[in-house]
């Protein structure tokens, strides 16, 4: 038979992730020919990075990026792309020879409780596992999505029992709050109704088909005596409760985490599952299962994490992502972590992670076509298949093999601007005026060709890998062919979000961050609109400052950006411009006005209203505001850069990777329905994994929490 044509849209992780587990196939060149459509000069889509030659090729990303440390699927992938590129010798000197080398434990995190209008850090030291994510191995017979969720209570309860003990017990007035036969649990005489729900969920089977449902009834009884007594006590102790930072961060703690092992047994979900909440929002399922603090440090922290601000609009108010969905992420999370809670990456993500894949892709066989922007999918006649493909030619390369990656310091990177001299038209593009950005829906150049790709000519299977943002956009048709699109789109929100990175003189503890147990942490529930903030000291290595500059410290911040009611056309160029300056000075009135709170050596000792703008690195020697306005900021607000949401009601709008309603189109990306529906690496490699499994029924399993396997059907309509 000839080989299929597959078509790959998009340069993000879901697009890449798609290609790597196709071409893991042994003898895929037989039966493929894989060409990867990508927008632009790079790969990465809302995880691109770049080097800006310009200033020390210092990295500019998109936002923070992390891995989490329950990731198996995501650092499986990633660890293979390094061995491959270190087998065939892809990456000569690099610092990274192994996936190992390129990402660093990261046990320190940081959140923000406002507490008498202050907010003061809470910090948390993970315990670190010595298991790296991607190499564990699943345990034989245990493939039962329910005994994870089992395994979940078990372990939920167990924390509660060891932060419980670790408080109560740390002095003498707060033990005399509890009743004395309380106080005899911390002997081992598992006196506390909580202590003994934990004793008996530990003592019954890993496998809930083997466990009587009275036993669960019996374990919520216990549960309900002990929070009967310990909000009493909170009651009448209340002062104390506000006081003692111990005894007020217990209550919190108490609240969710008891309110979350109710829920999981009274809602049933370890036979429902997850799925079966997504219509709630989360804050509303813990209060209906007894959480007294619904919206506290603990949950705002991963509200903070996945962007929950529907149109971005800063407050509680906006709050909102599915029950299920939001538990699932919090758990695996917490609970299913290896090595550590997450992981840094030790260059830009572009470095790290679409390096390595975009080597060992092109290596195997994968071609790539820059430069291709995406507008249209046309409809066969019967509007069940994808007939053409409409592309923008934004420029020709003017070398024999375009080469869009540059050494850095032995590490091989994307840069922040294309590599103009490799195009015939790259004076001409950067004399545009206003707005030349080929990454901009907005940009001012007009493309130098335009292309229609045809099915059995060019392609037989498209795989769209283009985030949601832009379905509308491009796949109009489609929205108007299948109800399940139009819905899709309806449903599943998108948001924008903004960052900006300061290079500095000082080091954050030199400016007064109290660090604790760490220095460099990531930190998160602190003020809007800008409340993540992340220590990224470690990549001054990685970039090309000299001695004279004195960088001393990175700091990235970011979070959602309000929206911005009616957006520009795409016809207006200026628009983007005017949203990045937007973001600017949102970042001016946080640093003037908020970062006191956590850096409190921050202020102008000549302006005590003003964040001393003269500890911000610029090579040229300014200082004032013209350094803040060489630091880097940005506004993503391309339909492809929106963060794709979760929220309440949306999971079963959410289209599968093999299930997309015509005949040859896979879907990829973290915006498909898979086990895990939230915005992350790891969701994205979970669809890449599906859509190549639909195509090729390879792999025949995801991997899940705790090194379990999550079985997946095979798709039909590609393979007909």
């Amino acid at each position: 038979m000839p080989k299929q044509r597959i078509a790959i849209l998009g340069g993000g992780v879901g697009a890449l992730g798609t290609a790597w587990e196709l071409t893991n196939v042994p003898g895929w060149q037989d039966q493929y020919d894989i060409t990867v459509y990508q927008l632009g000069w790079r790969l990465g889509g809302k995880g691109a990075s770049g080097r800006n030659q310009a200033v020390r090729n210092r990295i500019q990303e998109h936002g923070l990026h992390l891995w989490m440390g329950f990731y198996e699927n995501a650092f499986r992938c990633i660890r293979d792309a390094y061995a491959y590129c270190h087998d065939n010798a892809l990456m000569p000197g690099s610092p990274f020879p192994s996936y190992k080398d390129a990402f660093s434990p990261m046990n320190f995190t940081s959140s923000t409780e406002h507490f008498e209008g202050k907010y003061i850090p809470w910090n948390v030291v993970w315990p670190e596992t010595d298991q790296w994510p991607g190499e564990g191995s699943p345990p034989e017979g245990v493939n039962d999505p329910g005994s994870v969720v089992w395994l979940y209570v078990v372990r939920t309860l167990g924390f509660a029992v060891e932060r419980f003990d670790q408080v109560v017990s740390g002095e003498a007035n707060r033990l005399a709050l509890f009743p004395s036969h309380w106080v005899e649990a911390l002997a081992g005489r598992l006196a506390s109704p909580l202590h003994q729900a934990f004793e008996r969920a530990k003592g019954l089977p890993a496998d809930p088909s083997r466990i009587p449902p009275q036993e669960f009834d019996g374990i919520l009884q216990l549960l309900d005596d002990f929070l009967k007594i310990f909000q009493e006590v909170v009651d009448l102790a209340s002062i104390l409760f506000r006081k003692d930072q111990e005894l007020r961060r217990l209550n919190i703690i108490l609240d969710t985490v008891l309110a979350v092992a109710r829920g999981i047994l009274e809602d049933d979900l370890i036979h429902r599952g997850f799925d079966s909440i997504d219509g709630l929002e989360f804050r509303q399922w813990l209060a209906k299962h007894g959480c007294r603090q619904p919206t506290s440090t603990l949950t705002i922290s991963f509200y903070d994490a996945c962007f929950a601000y529907v149109d971005g609009s800063p407050g509680a108010s906006s709050l909102n992502m599915a029950a299920g969905t939001m538990l699932n992420g919090l758990l695996r999370l917490a609970l299913t972590y290896s090595k550590s809670i997450m992981l840094w990456m030790e260059a830009g993500m572009g470095d790290t992670v679409f390096t390595p894949l975009y080597l060992g892709l092109k290596h195997r066989g994968v071609k790539f076509e820059f430069f291709q922007k995406v507008t249209r999918l046309g409809l066969s006649p019967d509007q069940r298949s994808v007939d053409t493909i409409s592309i923008d030619v934004q420029a020709t390369p003017n070398v024999p093999e375009y080469q869009p990656l540059i050494p850095v310091n032995g590490v091989y990177c994307w840069t922040a601007e294309p590599p103009w001299e490799q195009l015939a038209e790259g004076q001409a593009i950067r004399n545009t005026p206003v707005n030349h950005d080929l990454e901009s829906y907005w940009c001012a150049w007009k493309p130098v060709a335009q292309r229609v790709l045809k099915r059995g000519v060019d392609f037989d299977l498209v795989v769209n890998g283009i985030s949601l943002g832009a379905v509308p956009y491009i796949c109009s048709e489609l929205v108007a062919a299948n109800p399940k699109w139009k819905l899709m789109t309806e449903r599943v929100r998108v948001v924008r979000t903004q960052a900006f990175q300061l290079w500095l003189h000082k080091t954050a503890s030199e400016m007064g961050w109290n660090p604790g147990p760490r220095e460099a942490p990531v930190l998160t529930a602190f003020v809007e609109p800008y409340d993540t903030w992340a220590d990224m000291q470690h990549l001054i290595v990685r970039e090309s400052w000299q001695p004279g500059d004195n960088c001393r410290d990175i700091a990235y911040f970011c979070n959602c950006m309000d929206e911005d009611k009616p957006a520009a056309p795409f016809s207006d160029p200026a628009y983007p411009a005017t949203q990045t300056a937007r973001a600017r000075a949102k970042a001016l009135q946080f640093l003037n006005q908020d970062m006191r709170d956590l850096w409190p050596g921050c202020v102008n000792p000549s302006a005590p209203g003003q964040f001393d703008f003269d500890q911000l690195v610029d090579i040229y020697g300014r200082t004032g505001e013209a350094a803040f306005d060489d630091q880097f900021f940005r506004a993503n607000i391309d339909p492809t850069e929106l963060y794709v949401m979760s929220v309440a009601g949306s999971t079963e709008f959410r289209l599968p990777p093999g299930d997309s309603g015509f005949d040859n189109l896979i879907l990829a990306g973290d915006w498909t329905r898979v086990e895990l529906n939230i915005g992350c690496v790891e969701a994205a490699v979970q669809s890449a994994m599906m859509a190549s499994n639909a195509i090729c029924g390879s792999p025949e399993y995801i991997f899940g929490a705790f090194g379990i396997h999550i079985p997946i059907r095979k798709g039909s309509a590609v393979n007909a």
